[in-house]
């Protein structure tokens, strides 16, 4: 049969869609077996390429996270403050940035704190001075610069955040330190006394005159005197030794001062402890006075298991000379009155603790003393550069004890 034109002009139209790139593929089979090679080696190289970029950044946090646990585990501030800064130079412009700025600030205090040489002490400051500043001016909308450093324990209490807090304690510090440029001469105020009247279980009264470091630890002894004038002393107990260890036997001094012991006469295993709240807390002062037997001591203050300052009114009296401060505030010492001392030292306790808090054992004293009175005379010839916003209150009298 002859072929038609119609039949020619089909025979002569190309093929298309997968017809044309089955023959296409059978004529040139190596041209897309290349083809093939080249698309899979690009993707298998993208791949590669992000799996690579992915194990990069993996492997830089991690060493940054190693740093960072490096750092905050080392126990010495001054030791802790240098690792961070490497680890601050690592982060810089990075969202971990605030995070070890502010603590690289409190490593710098805890140096200063800690630190025994005045120069070092004045450095130390400075830089968390710096630091602390730094954080305010950068990272304002951090939670860590809007939120108070610990929750509001009293109506209408102002309590700042963490930076602020540690800008002005540094500023404080730093004030100190520079109008006290040579050693603590450990000499009492000659322009301030007190007589502390205590009355012992049998109803004798003694009388403890007592002297003041007014120029190493203003904030105390302004807090003290205050607090005496307006009578928060006056019936309050001597309550507790507080002893070495939990095995020790004898006392290295007396608590007093309790607030807790006022109001709640039924619970003394509150007394002292930390759940004491005065209303307000002293900031504490670092100063190089040594804690000789009759020294007086502000106690720190804990909100639970943080420490939140000096206490305002629990106090440390020293029957025994300690080798460390232990960050209380020495602002006062007994001026003779040894046989008193001795009575103190030898008043009986009872023999298993009330608590271990703090590297020392506190006895509750089978029959406390008790703070009659203690009458001022003179004024501090050093006064605080900052004053403490003073709210005192009695707590709410606690639950009584199942």
């Amino acid at each position: 049969m002859a072929q038609t034109s119609t039949d020619k002009n089909a025979a002569a139209e190309p093929k298309a869609g997968l017809a044309a790139l089955g023959d296409d593929l059978a004529a040139r089979p190596k041209r897309y077996v290349t083809l093939l090679l080249i698309a899979g080696t690009l993707v298998a190289g993208i791949i590669i390429v992000r799996n690579l970029t992915s194990s990069s950044d993996r492997e830089a946090s991690d060493k940054l996270a190693e740093n960072y646990t490096s750092a905050v585990t080392k126990p010495e501030g001054a030791e802790r403050a240098a690792a961070l800064r490497d680890v601050l130079a690592s982060v810089q412009g990075k969202p971990q940035e605030a995070f070890v700025l502010m603590n690289t600030a409190r490593a710098e205090r805890e140096a200063g704190d800690n630190s025994e040489d005045p120069a070092k002490k004045l450095e130390h400051f400075k830089r968390a001075l710096e630091d602390a500043s730094a954080f305010q001016g950068r990272f304002n909308e951090n939670l860590i610069a809007k939120i108070p450093w610990r929750p509001v324990l009293q109506p209408g209490q102002t309590v700042p955040t963490a930076p602020a807090k540690l800008v002005e304690y540094c500023r404080t510090q730093i004030a100190w330190l520079e109008s006290h440029k040579a050693d603590a001469a450990e000499t009492p105020d000659a322009r301030l006394s007190a007589t502390l009247t205590l009355t012992d279980p049998d109803g004798k009264s003694h009388a403890l005159e007592l002297q003041f470091f007014s120029a190493e630890a203003p904030q105390a002894v302004d807090n003290f005197i205050k607090m005496a004038t307006e009578g928060h002393f006056n019936g309050s107990l001597v309550y507790a030794q507080e002893r070495e260890t939990l095995e020790s036997t004898a006392g290295r001094g007396v608590l007093m001062g309790s607030v807790l012991a006022r109001v709640a006469p039924d619970r003394q295993d509150l007394w002292g402890g930390n759940s004491e709240d005065a209303g307000f807390t002293l900031p504490k002062e670092a100063n190089r006075l040594k804690c000789k037997r009759g020294r007086l001591l502000m106690e720190k203050a804990f909100d639970g298991v943080s420490f939140v300052g000096i206490s305002p009114v629990n106090m440390l009296l020293l029957t025994k000379e300690l080798p460390r401060n232990d960050d209380r505030t020495v602002f006062a010492e007994v001026k003779g009155s040894d046989e008193v001392l001795t009575q103190l030292d030898g008043a009986l306790a009872k023999k298993d603790p009330q608590g271990h808090v703090d590297h020392c054992a506190v006895h509750v004293l089978e029959k406390p003393w008790t703070i009659t009175a203690v009458t001022v005379t003179g004024s501090p010839a050093v006064k605080p550069a900052v004053p403490v916003l003073r709210s005192f209150k009695l707590p709410a009298k606690p639950e009584a004890k199942n």
